[in-house]
């Protein structure tokens, strides 16, 4: 098993597929997480995943998504993504965040706020222009005014989550979240996010799509 935090997100794919490069009978499972003032996020790859129930001890198999297929998802073809993300744009802001370390070799500083907060608008704008016609009703200016520095309250709430699935992953229970959990610096509100992926016959090159959104239970 490996944790990952403090990376971008290119470091992470890069730790994501060495640990899925490793060939042996039981995977190396991946979780990595990360807080941005009140926005919190983390990722789990468990590639197949094998868990049992408890009264039945009947086994369950659940395959998991590599972190490049997530952060990689083609917003101007994948319908059912569309949905999801005008529905709940936190997914967007994850999306966004990451971009801008991309493009600033950072993330977002206090001691550089207005400026970042005019690039992370920049960002949004660029990255949502597949999706939708007016990206800041998509995903609101208030979003980037929340993510600077490190909240402790969030850091809690994002770590007790990680906590919670790695002892059920150790314990072979079931893990709540594939493949991330993301918490809403609006709303205050924290998101499980199931993603799944799949490929045609011909084509080796794998296409996510979002499935489902679950909310967990308000927490501050």
């Amino acid at each position: 098993m490996r944790f990952a935090t403090g990376c971008n997100v290119d470091q992470l794919i890069k730790i994501d597929e060495s640990c899925r490069s490793k060939s042996t009978e039981d995977p190396i499972k991946l979780f990595t997480a990360d807080v941005f003032g009140m926005f919190g996020y983390a990722f789990a790859d468990l590639q197949q995943y094998k868990w049992f129930k408890e009264k039945s001890l009947e086994e369950e198999k659940v395959n998991y998504s590599p972190l490049k297929d997530i952060v990689n998802i083609d917003l101007k073809s994948d319908e059912e993504f569309k949905k999801i993300a005008l529905k709940n744009p936190v997914y967007l802001l994850f999306l966004v965040v990451q971009k801008f370390h991309q493009s600033q070799g950072r993330y977002p500083l206090p001691e550089h706020r207005a400026e970042d907060i005019e690039t992370l608008k920049s960002t949004r704008s660029s990255l949502l222009e597949p999706l939708t016609q007016d990206p800041v009703a998509v995903l609101p200016d208030e979003y980037f005014t929340n993510i600077f520095s490190k909240l402790a309250p969030v850091c809690a709430i994002t770590a007790g989550i990680v906590c919670q699935e790695v002892t059920a992953a150790i314990s072979q229970k079931q893990v709540l979240f594939n493949n991330m959990f993301l918490f809403s610096p609006t709303t205050h509100i924290g998101y499980f996010f199931k993603a799944t992926s799949s490929s045609a016959p011909e084509d080796t090159k794998s296409t996510t799509h979002i499935t489902n959104i679950e909310m967990v239970d308000e927490i501050l």
